[in-house]
């Protein structure tokens, strides 16, 4: 007989694992058929009460155990423990996949920033390995004197980086050996050490400095500054009047006889009186009249220097008469 193509079946003692519901990801142990449709199931391992669950609420795995029909959960769990379903489940690629996302979900901001560098790492890594191997497929290996020149070629090069490597070690041990030879001179300078009076010897009285006496500068005088008189305005000159003879009226004669009567002083003038001025006339406004027949209001259009152009309102049918396109204000526009 021929081996049948699938392994898994809906079996008493068949692992499960949950896939719907408050209990998904978790697995179960079926106890019993119920129908077509539901099995009786128990998970004591994984926190799953005993209950009934539809087929398609479960997935079926590779693993089953050796019980029999309606078990109890004591014996489910001592079935599972003894043939290690657990830790052969965890080793499952399946098991795997669904820890790192449940890990991924978990992740901090700084931890995911962490995962994104490492990507980045690893795809170059990846991508200059490709271009390599693309390089040397596509080339041609070497034969005969191609191949002895780049043989020549790569010891000249490593004698170059020899060479180069020894200059500069030569000169940073130069420079370390000044660095040290300064240091040698710098410790062997006698220092100069005040010594310590002492205890009990008479300590030397300073001299003051003699005082000089110093004398103040004599102040030079400053030149006195002559001071210049204020500028006077200029009056403007007046123009002189030629000087006007005095009449003089001829001596009276006195006569004898009554006293002479006084002239009469002239009566003044008198002064006319101020008119109020004229009232300035308004300009008679023209009455507006209502628009011809066939035609719509103007009321709402504002510019009232466009109403009459070539004989025809701006709110007739005929606007292309109307060079002012922002005056239009009609319901039924174009």
């Amino acid at each position: 007989m021929s081996k049948s193509q699938f392994n898994r079946f809906v079996q008493i003692g068949r692992v499960c694992l949950i896939n719907y519901g408050p209990y998904t990801d978790k697995l179960c142990v079926i106890l019993d058929v119920i129908d077509q449709n539901r099995a009786l199931i128990s998970g004591p391992t994984s926190g799953v009460p005993r209950q009934a669950l539809n087929f398609k609420r479960m997935s079926l795995t590779d693993f089953r155990v050796r019980i029999n029909r309606g078990s109890r959960n004591k014996v489910v769990a001592n079935a599972l423990a003894k043939d290690n379903i657990l830790e052969k489940w965890n080793q499952t690629k399946f098991a795997k996949k669904m820890a790192d996302q449940a890990k991924r979900q978990n992740l901090s901001d700084f931890e995911r920033f962490k995962v994104m560098i490492l990507k980045k790492r690893r795809n170059k890594v990846i991508k200059e390995a490709s271009l390599k191997l693309m390089r040397n497929a596509n080339k041609k290996p070497l034969t005969g004197g191609k191949l002895a020149r780049y043989q020549r070629f790569l010891e000249n090069s490593k004698l170059k980086r020899k060479e180069q490597k020894e200059k500069m070690a030569a000169k940073y041990q130069k420079i370390a050996d000044s660095k040290s030879e300064s240091k040698t001179a710098a410790e062997t300078k006698p220092v100069e050490t005040k010594k310590k009076p002492t205890k009990g010897a008479p300590r030397k009285k300073e001299e003051p400095a003699p005082i000089v006496e110093t004398k103040p500068a004599p102040e030079e005088k400053k030149p006195a500054q002559e001071k210049k008189p204020a500028p006077q305005e200029k009056k403007p000159p007046t123009e002189k009047k030629p000087p006007t003879e005095k009449k003089t009226a001829p001596a009276a004669v006195q006569k004898k006889g009554p006293p002479a009567k006084e002239p009469q002083k002239p009566a003044p003038e008198p002064v006319p009186e101020e008119k109020p001025a004229p009232e300035e006339k308004k300009p008679v406004t023209e009455k507006k009249t209502a628009p011809p027949a066939g035609q719509k209001k103007r009321s709402s259009c504002k510019r009232t220097t466009c109403y009459k152009i070539r004989g025809s309102c701006c709110f007739s049918k005929e606007r292309s008469a109307c060079k002012r396109t922002n005056c239009y204000k009609i319901s039924n526009s174009r």
